[in-house]
């Protein structure tokens, strides 16, 4: 793979090692002259078309000085397959191929001719965005230095240091002068400015892997002029300036290897799962409208680019992790399809489910957690010759257990600006390398565990895939599969269904194969389990909620920090309920994260609850139309203190009185002003109407707030029959983490508060509206 990788790297550089890869047969063998079966090779951007000569295989192009656009290659030739550099780099050459199968001469020959192109003469040209030295041809004594200006600096900016920036588009010339001491010593005439050629890549899926979060420390900053990003929502484009990460880095690796600069429309939706991107979502019809602008926009005539390539790198998120294999490659296939729809790619790198788990104690964990997304990626890679796995781990994946080895699978990650760079060499290995025979089969079965061949695999339901090494491999696998309730889906995973009684599969590719036996597998018949709400009453059910998110006992496998919390979950002690935290999650979601009792998930919790979201995903099980999700909490449980926020269901108990000022923040209602309105006594008579699965809440201002469910409710009066006093039990979070329900917890399944407590802490009842129909 490192020979591959390097041959790419100097595709440009070294005409004399690109030319060989594109070449066939022996050079040294005598060329008879034959009929040449084309006519001539066209060249575009005003170049005078190639006169072919018979049995003449090799011409030289001249192109102007400087970083120039190279004219594209095309032949009037039915299925030539042409690969060409896109600009001059440094080496002051070029090259290009054409490869096609002709019967001109009266039989099938496989014709191959070469175009090298070179820079001469005394014109030059460079393309838009070029962020290049200007190095006089000067040795500098000591104590003297350069001093560089520019005849037309809106035109061609240069900087102190030298490096010079083309600002726009231009056929005027605009001189480069170098001083020292006030004479000149060295100019540089810049004749033209053309458009940038460029890749335009859409970058899907996570956003954090684009921009700017990488370390620098990690790779070398792109200089400007190298990336341009825009958006799918809007379809400006814009310079990156010096930013480091995933884009800028792969960028800057694809911008040295093929003199194209990148155009990366990012369309990644933070903690958005892949369903969201598929036909018909609404993510997806903004994207691919956004591109569609987008697209016309920097193809229109005088633009500052020009395409030649069109790319998708999906990465996946943490999001993803719930798909298992087959779903998760039918997902990728949707949005490929989609995008595909707008314009072909020619490639689309797929970078399986990144973890946060990757810099933990726990490999093996990590595999059982990329499990699916994995073994999707891989069959796909093996599925469209455009679709290909866009990274090798980037560090050495040091499992002990032998379920990987050195650069196998996307373990772990050093950083964006590593995974950028590895993506772009990877694809251009990809697209341009000639090694590409299998090294191996592996075969990735279910919890990440490898199989050998002769192996008997007992199915659980899981899918298994073959991949190969080195990734970059073009030969594909042929899987075939035998044995009732057994198939082969279109990308090459098997499936198997829960009749099967046992087949065979094999995997074969050039001198490799693997065979495996698949035993029986059966469904055991299981009583069907009861539902433990069917039998409870609304106010019941928003209890049982309540109290079952309050006492699940799990333990994380290290230090789990909690969004919006100052509070860490420590390794291997037993906590109770979901952590409390500002991301809003289910119980359900929660458990996803959870293995034999032990939570796997991010060492930053992704799922968690506040006192507010915890209350409305109770009273959600009552009525539905409460959703936590929806919205500000705060809003949707307290709907009557704002004509905004209505038809949640949710009303005050009691006839206590609401007056809203008229100047009021219309998302900051306070209730203390509520509660001193009317008085201790109207409000203990509201307390006293209190049922279980009622619930109380005060808010001091936006973000001071608190929730609580009523679980019990004791009143004391007199002997007239008057409201005194009295005491609610309620379950409620963000009651600070104390060992509590079995476990260090955030919750509490039993705090009693007075009334006066309640009335002093501006409290105000609050019902249902269900619990009274």
């Amino acid at each position: 793979m490192k020979k591959i990788l390097f041959r790419i790297s100097v595709l440009i550089l070294i005409a004399a090692i690109v030319l060989p890869a594109f070449s066939c047969g022996d050079s040294d063998a005598e060329v008879k002259p034959e009929p040449a079966p084309i006519g001539e090779i066209k060249l575009d951007a005003g170049y005078f078309p190639i006169a072919v000569e018979d049995g003449v295989y090799d011409y030289e192009v001249t192109v102007p000085l400087g970083n120039p656009r190279i004219p594209v290659v095309s032949v009037d030739v039915e299925n030539a397959e042409i690969k060409q550099d896109s600009c001059v780099r440094s080496s002051g050459t070029a090259a290009a191929s054409i490869e096609f199968t002709s019967a001109a001469s009266g039989e099938e020959k496989k014709y191959q001719y070469s175009i090298t192109f070179v820079q001469g003469g005394s014109e030059s040209e460079y393309q838009y965005g070029d962020n290049l030295p200007f190095v006089p041809d000067y040795e500098l004594k000591a104590g003297e230095k350069f001093q560089y200006e520019s005849s037309d600096i809106f035109t061609v900016y240069i900087e102190d240091n030298g490096y010079f920036l083309t600002r726009k588009l231009s056929s005027e010339p605009v001189t480069l002068t170098a001083k020292v001491n006030g004479a000149v010593v060295d100019t540089l005439v810049i004749n033209r400015i053309v458009p940038a050629q460029s890749l335009y890549l859409i970058m899907a899926g996570g956003p954090n892997a684009t921009l700017d979060y990488g370390d620098a420390t990690e790779a070398d900053k792109p200089l400007e002029g190298v990336l341009y990003t825009s958006n799918s929502f809007n379809s400006g484009v814009k310079k990156c300036l010096k930013c480091g990460g995933f884009l800028p880095s792969f960028a800057k690796t694809w911008n040295g290897s093929t003199g194209e600069k990148v155009i990366a429309n990012v369309i990644a939706v933070c903690n958005s799962k892949m369903e969201e991107w598929l036909t018909g979502s609404e993510n997806l019809k903004a994207a691919v409208e956004g591109l569609k602008t987008g697209l016309e926009k920097i193809e229109a005539d005088g633009s500052e680019y020009e395409i030649r390539r069109f790319g998708l790198c999906y990465l996946g998120g943490e999001n993803d992790h719930d798909a298992d294999a087959a779903e998760y490659a039918d997902m990728i296939l949707g949005i490929i399809d989609a995008f595909e729809e707008l314009r072909p790619f020619d490639f689309c790198a797929i970078v399986p489910c990144r973890s946060s788990r990757s810099n933990e104690r726990s490999y093996d964990t990590l595999l059982v957690q990329l499990d699916g997304p994995r073994v999707a990626a891989f069959s796909l890679h093996n599925y469209r010759d455009n679709i290909f796995i866009g990274s090798l781990a980037a560090e050495e994946a040091n499992i002990s257990n032998g379920l990987a080895a050195k650069d196998n699978l996307l373990l772990s990650q050093t950083g964006y600006n590593v995974l950028g760079r590895d993506i772009a060499e990877n694809t251009l290995a990809r697209m341009f390398g000639t090694e590409t025979a299998v090294a191996s089969i592996v075969v990735l079965g279910v919890k990440g565990k490898a199989l050998a061949s002769g192996d008997s695999v007992t199915p659980d339901g899981k899918s298994v895939a073959a991949y190969t090494l080195p990734l970059s491999a073009g030969e594909k696998i042929s899987v075939t599969a035998s044995g009732d309730g057994i198939s082969v889906s279109k990308t090459g995973i098997i499936n198997v269904s829960a009749s099967t009684r046992g087949g065979s599969v094999e995997y074969k590719a050039g001198d490799f194969s693997i065979s495996l036996s698949l035993g029986e597998y059966t469904v055991k018949a299981e009583q069907a389990a009861t539902d433990p709400l069917a039998s409870l009453s609304l106010r019941e059910k928003a209890i049982f909620t309540m109290n079952e998110m309050a006492t699940f006992l799990w333990k994380p496998a290290y230090n789990v920090k909690h969004s919006g919390a100052d509070y860490v979950s420590q390794a291997f002690t037993t906590q109770a309920g979901l952590p409390y935290g500002s991301n809003r999650g289910t119980l359900e979601e929660f458990k996803k994260l959870i293995v034999d009792g032990i939570y796997l998930g991010s060492s930053v919790s992704t799922v968690d609850n506040n006192c507010t979201s915890a209350l409305a995903q109770a009273l959600a099980v009552a009525d539905p139309k409460i959703s936590y999700m929806l919205s500000d909490a705060v809003d949707q449980i307290s709907s009557y203190l704002s004509p905004l926020y209505t038809g949640y269901g949710v009303s005050k108990l009691g006839d206590y009185e609401v007056t809203i000022p008229a100047d009021r923040d219309e998302f900051n209602v306070k209730t203390q002003p509520i509660t001193e309105g009317n008085g201790k006594q109207k409000m203990y008579d509201c307390y006293a109407l209190l049922e279980p699965g009622d619930y109380v809440m005060m808010r001091k201002y936006t973000k001071n707030s608190h929730c609580r469910l009523v679980v019990s409710n004791e009143v004391t009066r007199d002997a007239n029959g008057n409201v005194t006093g009295g005491t609610i039990t309620v379950i409620e979070q963000g009651a600070g983490l104390a060992l509590r329900n079995g476990g260090y917890s955030s919750f509490s399944t039993a705090s009693k508060v007075k009334y006066s407590a309640l009335y002093e802490g501006y409290y105000v009842p609050m019902t249902l509206d269900v619990y009274h129909k």
